[in-house]
């Protein structure tokens, strides 16, 4: 699994959470920027993401959202996807590489993140990862008071739901991802996000090199009596969005999870 791992970070041109480009303060609304929409996911599956991208953040985000799967053994980018051009939602496609006939991703895109899981059979041992990316918040640029984000999570073949509270105020948060289940129907354990600080990290961009001084988060889970842990990042100008993933005691990704603001 830790060799896989090493290869997806290095195949995946998003990264831990470092795809991202600039920020900025407000904007105004018109018709060809509506109105942010706070729903979970917005359902509308003819409209891409980027329409509720603000107007002079557009080129920006778009490259943040840029993904490709690199396949080191081939030299060669075997998977482009621009997720900007994406509606909302689950987007579930496939890929091959030197070493699989067929090999899966599955994103959770909102309009300035996404997180992706990655599953490929490498010598024949099937493993999987989870990755994040997109615009990412500045650390200067959160806003202050407290705000709940509400959300889903996607793993190889799980699903749930995510509610999240940022205290920006005292730079925590603290969570639960819940009404988990499998594919095949089977419920899951919630994944409890223990409380974790919020601080400064600088990421740079796979895209573009460029780097920003964002705010992140790292904390414990525990899950049915097991531990791991969490780590994320709030995406958007103002942190509309959260975005991260949920690793074993291992450190093995395994489940991602975006979330809006409230």
């Amino acid at each position: 699994m830790k060799n896989l791992l090493k290869y997806s970070v290095l195949a995946a041109s998003i990264g831990l959470a470092t795809a991202c480009s600039g920020g900025g303060g407000g904007g105004n609304n018109d018709k060809s920027n509506p109105a942010y929409d706070k729903k979970e996911v917005n359902t509308n599956t003819k409209v891409p993401s980027s329409t509720y991208v603000r107007d002079d953040l557009k080129a920006e985000v778009r490259l943040a959202k840029e993904m490709r799967i690199f396949d080191p053994a081939n030299n060669q980018t075997v998977k482009m996807m621009q997720l900007s051009d994406y509606p909302e939602g689950v987007i579930k496609d496939t890929f091959k590489t030197s070493n699989t006939d067929t090999s899966y991703v599955r994103v959770l895109n909102l309009p300035y993140s996404n997180a992706i899981t990655l599953h490929t059979n490498e010598t024949g041992e099937i493993a999987y990862s989870a990755f994040y990316g997109g615009h990412v918040t500045k650390m200067a640029d959160l806003p202050k008071g407290t705000a709940t984000y509400q959300g889903s999570s996607l793993g190889l073949n799980t699903s749930g739901s995510l509610t999240l509270t940022a205290d920006f105020d005292r730079k925590k948060v603290t969570g639960k991802i819940h009404n988990r289940h499998h594919d095949n129907g089977n419920t899951l354990n919630d994944i409890v996000l223990e409380s974790a600080p919020i601080r400064s990290k600088t990421m740079v961009s796979n895209n573009t090199n460029e780097s920003r001084i964002a705010a992140h988060f790292e904390g414990y889970t525990t899950s049915g009596g097991r531990t791991g842990e969490y780590r994320g990042t709030f995406a958007g100008p103002n942190a509309e969005e959260v975005v991260g993933l949920v690793a074993d005691a291992s450190e093995n990704p395994y489940e991602g999870f975006v979330g809006k603001k409230q």
